[in-house]
């Protein structure tokens, strides 16, 4: 029985697996099957789905820096020093495989990567063809493809090579191009922005216009064209503008990209604002008159130049006006776009605009790509406008959101505009949120992600100091330990401000832990700062404050032996460090003097006292005398410093 029902079970399981697959035929035999097309994938496109689906660990250090706590640099300087240090072992690498190809023979890679190769060398007896040139144009070779195009100018090179190596000469006006292989160098270059490059002349540059100028009406056209841009680029002011009104003249189309070049040239051809307008209208005009569509470097150029007109008026207006009418024209506004309009509106002292508030508005969520290269000045911009001109630190936060969506963090641009966001978005927090709720966001950033210059360290100290002991007394380790790993310690108010507030605004009792936590910190500074090399241009130097501030903060920790190294020099150096410690503490140091027996400790700071003039030597002497048993030279000596006059007052 078992046996049939086995058998019967399995008929019927047959039975219905036959009856889906008779369904399924009929189904593919009504319903065509369509392939999706293949999608290029690049090697690493699978690495990254896979990082995309695990969040960023704010407390990891960047994937560049060896994972060990002792390798991983800690300051901007080693930081900077680590990274570039790895790109010029790399460059020196690339320099031995150039200059010694011959050691390197052993190819073994297949198919050949390229960039492993050495670099072909051309001089006169090179044989060379026009695809050798077309390959030099496309790897950006400027020296290799001038050598060759002069190499094969005497057999003749077409039209279309001249027009490639022209406008290549004119991109980079004749000056190579930073390779791809060196990133950091990139990343940790200080912003060129307010560098104005200048046009190299170039007789390669001017026998290819000449020789292209003159033939048909199209290869004409490029020519003129790419070295109105050249031109205009690299600030050839009256070049530029001859060519362009030649090229208008002689009725040859001129590019969108080339109005572009003339619209940012304007600001150097007329300083007054009026002037500055009037060309630029008139470009705007030519343009629409010769049915030329604008584009985001269009507009984007335009903004430019009405930052530099009298704002409110009529800076404002006609920014608003061209952006209203390239918008409606079909031009989709770019992060560069919106960082003019914030200059325009967000004068450090015009009216409050909310402009900033309108942008967020409609980029909040959004997943954004560069369109223009003032793109990656926009998040910097923005959060300026947060803190400078708003004041507001949700906006701060609504700007940072957007800045971690989706791959958006590409656009911070470099290394020092990343500092500056992170200095406005830190001391926008520290100012206006809670000390608890901005600690949250200083463990989120520090040190992995941002390193806090001196002023942003100074204006945490200050929130700290005004929260108030005990929240000082949780934070100020953790704070000094940054500090000193952020190479802090040579800041001379920083050093300051931190004596202040554990002398002053933290004053635990005397059984706390935290007096010796502070007495730690106290003597780490002491040491620091005398051990400064000599003739060090940024050495901190001592004030009396200072110095009184450390030998009370030892004198609470219970560090009597450390408090007399630090007496020593305040009592034999004076004509080194400026000022005079007050009264209170020298009541402190004396009362710590007489707590441990040490006449000669307190006799020193009578001294000092009464030789610069404090009131109170004379009871700090009768103190001493009745607290004490002072054999005759110490008597002596105090008699000498205060008067036995004094003494005799005080005892009668």
């Amino acid at each position: 029985m078992l046996t049939l029902n086995g058998r019967l079970g399995s008929r019927k399981v047959a039975q219905k697996l036959l009856a889906r697959l008779q369904s399924t035929r009929d189904a593919a035999n009504t319903q065509s099957i369509e392939i999706p097309k293949r999608i290029e994938r690049g090697p690493t496109d699978i690495l990254r789905a896979l990082a995309s689906t695990v969040g960023k660990d704010p407390t990891a250090a960047h994937f560049k820096y060896h994972d060990d706590p002792y390798f991983i640099p800690t300051s901007n300087r080693a930081k900077r020093t680590y990274a570039l240090s790895r790109e010029a072992g790399r460059r020196a690498a690339m320099w031995i495989r150039q200059e010694h190809a011959e050691l390197f023979t052993q190819m073994t890679a297949d198919p050949i990567i390229k960039d492993f190769l050495p670099r072909a060398v051309y001089d006169e007896n090179s044989k060379v063809t026009e695809k050798t040139l077309h390959d030099a144009i496309r790897d950006a070779q400027l020296s290799d493809a001038v050598t060759i195009y002069r190499l094969l100018k005497k057999d003749g090179v077409s039209l279309r090579t001249k027009q490639d190596l022209l406008e290549l000469l004119c991109y980079y006006n004749d000056e190579e191009p930073t390779s791809d292989q060196f990133p950091e160098e990139r990343w940790f270059r200080r912003s060129l922005q307010n560098i104005k490059p200048k046009w190299k002349s170039n007789d390669i540059v001017d026998e290819l216009f000449e020789s292209l100028k003159n033939e048909d009406s199209a290869i004409a056209t490029a020519a003129y064209n790419a070295l109105i841009c050249g031109t205009a680029k690299y600030l050839q002011v009256d070049k530029a503008w001859y060519l362009y009104d030649e090229c208008l003249a002689k009725g040859f189309p001129v590019y969108v990209r080339s109005f572009n070049n003339m619209l940012r040239l304007v600001q150097f051809s007329k300083d007054a604002g009026g002037q500055r307008l009037t060309f630029m209208m008139d470009v705007l005009k030519t343009m629409s008159r010769n049915n030329v569509r604008p584009d985001i470097g269009t507009l984007n150029a335009a903004l430019q130049l009405s930052t530099l007109l009298k704002c409110p008026e009529p800076g404002r207006s006609v920014a608003l006006s061209i952006y209203k009418e390239m918008t409606n024209a079909g031009v989709e506004p770019s992060l560069g776009t919106y960082f003019y309009l914030l200059t325009i509106f967000c004068r450090t002292n015009g009216p409050v605009s909310e402009i900033l508030i309108d942008i967020l508005d409609r980029l909040e969520g959004k997943e954004l790509e560069i369109k223009d290269p003032q793109d990656l000045f926009f998040f910097v911009k923005a959060m300026d406008i947060a803190r400078n001109h708003l004041m507001n630190i949700d906006v701060g936060h609504r700007v940072h959101k957007l800045l971690l969506t989706g791959k958006n963090y590409n656009l911070i641009g470099e290394n020092y505009m990343e500092s500056i966001y992170y200095r406005h978005y830190l001391i926008l927090a520290v100012q206006s949120e809670s000390i608890d709720s901005f600690i949250k966001l200083y463990d989120t950033l520090v040190p992995n992600i941002y390193i806090p210059e001196p002023d942003v360290m100074n204006e945490i100290l200050l929130a700290v100091e005004i929260a108030g002991a005990s929240m000082a007394e949780n934070l100020l380790p953790q704070l000094w330990s940054h500090m000193v790993m952020f190479e802090h310690t040579q800041r001379e108010h920083l050093m300051v401000h931190v004596l202040q507030i554990m002398h002053t605004t933290c004053q635990p009792p005397s059984d706390s832990v935290a007096n010796t936590q502070y007495a730690d910190i106290a003597w780490d500074i002491w040491n620091r700062i005398e051990g400064q090399r000599p003739g060090y241009t940024m050495a901190v130097k001592w004030n009396a404050e200072m110095l009184g501030n450390v030998t009370v903060l030892l004198i609470r920790g219970g560090y009597f032996d450390k408090m007399l190294t630090v007496l020593s020099y305040l009592t034999e150096k004076q004509g080194v460090y400026t000022g005079i410690l007050s009264k209170d503490q020298l009541d402190t140091i004396l009362n710590a003097c007489l707590e441990n027996g040490h006449a000669t400790a307190a006799l020193s700071i009578i001294s000092y006292a009464a030789n610069n003039g404090i009131a109170g030597a004379g009871q700090m002497g009768y103190k001493l005398i009745t607290t004490l048993s002072l054999d005759s030279a110490e008597e002596t000596k105090l008699v000498n410093l205060v008067g036995k006059e004094v003494l005799q007052l005080h005892l009668g």
